[in-house]
């Protein structure tokens, strides 16, 4: 016997006309019924948040010259003189790092403190460009600035592996103040002609003042290609 529904429809016509909302996302309900989405919770949003607001390149940088050593938390607290808790709470981003904390850890690393700024910057363009924010010269600058990095930091390691052999007589500050207001081309001549400018201290000031300049300066590159040239001439 068939039955019937108030205003004369069949059971099977009222399901018919009703849509199925299976897998449907409903108003207040953003979440349901999606596969591999999951909802963060309002702790672990403020984690987030935390940890993109509080200097989050520092952040990153004490975690790169924690891995660089192949290290674990306990390994570089020990090393750098830091409370194990406090390195916790820095490395997950909900203290900002302080810059005495961050210049610990890089000696406790071996890597050299005064090159810290340029790898700042360099994770800044690295999370600018993760984020779909780095524009083309950024991202000229950013590999600019890791060359730039790579060059100094080869021509700095080369000069103090020589240092303590002779003393050089002449001012690497007077050399530098002649090169400085010579051309790039100039300044090449200048240093493969003359064994003058064959001097570490002078190696050591050009590198500092290329990555004293902005990353998306040209000459920043150019005076780091010099001081490897002069790293490259120095007497054995």
């Amino acid at each position: 016997m068939t039955g019937s529904f108030p205003g004369g429809g069949s059971p099977a016509a009222t399901m018919a006309a009703e849509p199925d909302l299976r897998g449907t996302i409903l108003p207040g309900n953003r979440w349901g019924n999606q596969p591999g989405e999951r909802c963060h919770s309002t702790e672990e949003v403020r984690t987030l948040d935390d940890a993109d607001r509080n200097d989050p390149e520092s952040r990153l940088a004490l975690v790169l010259l924690r891995s660089s050593r192949l290290w674990d938390q306990a390994d570089l607290a020990r090393a750098a003189d830091i409370a194990p808790s406090q390195l916790s709470v820095y490395e997950r981003g909900q203290r900002a790092t302080p810059r005495k904390v961050l210049e610990r850890a890089a000696e406790a690393a071996g890597f050299p403190v005064y090159l810290l700024d340029p790898l700042l910057s360099a994770l800044r363009s690295f999370r600018a460009a993760a984020q779909g924010r780095l524009r083309s010269d950024r991202a000229f600058a950013a590999a600019l600035a890791t060359e730039m990095i790579a060059l100094s930091q080869g021509a700095v390691d080369h000069v103090l592996a020589q240092a303590g052999s002779k003393p050089e007589p002449v001012d690497a500050e007077e050399l530098w103040a002649h090169l400085e207001g010579c051309t790039a081309a100039e300044r090449r001549m200048l240093v493969e002609d003359l064994e003058e400018y064959w001097n570490g201290d002078l190696c050591l000031r050009v590198a500092t003042e290329s990555l004293g300049k902005a990353a998306d300066d040209p000459e920043a590159l150019e005076l780091a290609e010099l001081a490897v040239l002069i790293a490259d001439l120095l007497p054995d």
